[in-house]
C-alpha cells in the first residue's frame, strides 16, 4: 500500500524568492524533483515524498525556506502521512515580518494526501 504526500507551495506574487535552507525526511523517500531548491516570485513548487517500498510506515518530514530579501524570515512546512490510522497533517509556519503562510485545499485520503501552502504578504 502506498503512502504519498504532495505539498504545493504557492508564492502569490511576493517580490522575493524563498530558498531552501534545510530539509529532513524522517520516514519515506523523496520523489523525483523533490525537495525543491527555491520558490520563485509569483511561482509555485511541489514537495513530494512517499513511503519506501515494503516499509510499514508512511512519510514524515519537514522543509525550511529563507527569504532572500529578509534573511530572518523563515517558512517551515511539516507533514505526516502515516501508514496506520493516525491523522495526516500538513502545517506551515512563517517566522518574521510581513508574510503569512496558510494551508489550504487539504485532501487527506487513505494512501494519498495533498495540500497547498499559500505565501502572502500582510
Amino acid at each position: 500500500m502506498h503512502r504519498r504526500m504532495t505539498i504545493k507551495v504557492i508564492n502569490t506574487g511576493i517580490e522575493e524568492v524563498w530558498t531552501r535552507s534545510e530539509e529532513d525526511l524522517e520516514h519515506g523517500k523523496w520523489m523525483n524533483g523533490s525537495p525543491p531548491v527555491a520558490v520563485g516570485m509569483n511561482n509555485s513548487v511541489e514537495i513530494k515524498s512517499e513511503k519506501q517500498t515494503g516499509a510499514s510506515y508512511g512519510t514524515t518530514g519537514s522543509i525550511e525556506f529563507i527569504s532572500n530579501i529578509k534573511p530572518n524570515n523563515t517558512l517551515r512546512i511539516e507533514w505526516n502521512k502515516p501508514y496506520g490510522t493516525d491523522a495526516t497533517t500538513c502545517e506551515a509556519t512563517i517566522v518574521g515580518d510581513n508574510y503569512t503562510a496558510k494551508v489550504e485545499d487539504k485532501d487527506f485520503q487513505q494512501s494519498y494526501a495533498s495540500c497547498n501552502v499559500v505565501i502572502t504578504s500582510l
